[in-house]
């Protein structure tokens, strides 16, 4: 089942167009933060002014702006709310980012997020709360 973007409660959409804006990183934006222990070995990477933070992400991209259909829409980035069902650490609202999301012609939506062979134990939680708040799948693709 598919759930077309007008069909979203109006909060919703508020949310989902907000982090449209968002998305787009400038140079100013990378300031050099102190370094922390990575849970990965991914290389940043830029793709038509949009900063990836990994390669594989960055390839995804690629492929799917190929990829798209006229009329098609892509987005990258795109946080949503979640439903808080237990104490919200912190009083910070929940939500779970994906990768891209890709708007079609009929209005249908495709979830993708780029995944390499590793998953956070909080991501596959994430993904399984989003699953059941949006009733849409999240696909994982690699390159």
């Amino acid at each position: 089942m598919t759930i077309r973007f007008q069909d979203l409660p109006p909060h919703v959409q508020k949310l989902v167009r907000e982090s449209e804006k968002t998305r787009t990183p400038t140079k100013a934006d990378s300031s050099p933060e102190p370094a922390k222990k990575k849970w990965s070995n991914a290389v940043p990477t830029e793709v038509d002014g949009i900063r990836f933070p990994s390669k594989t992400e960055a390839a995804v991209y690629r492929r799917l702006r190929h990829e798209l259909e006229q009329g098609e829409r892509l987005y990258c980035q795109v946080r949503f709310p979640l439903l808080a069902i237990g104490p919200v650490e912190k009083l910070r609202p929940l939500s779970f980012t994906v990768d891209f999301v890709i708007v079609q012609k009929d209005g249908t939506w495709r979830v993708i997020d780029a995944k390499t062979r590793r998953v956070s134990r909080e991501w596959a939680r994430g993904k399984a709360a989003f699953e059941a708040t949006y009733n849409l799948k999240v696909e994982e693709v690699a390159q």
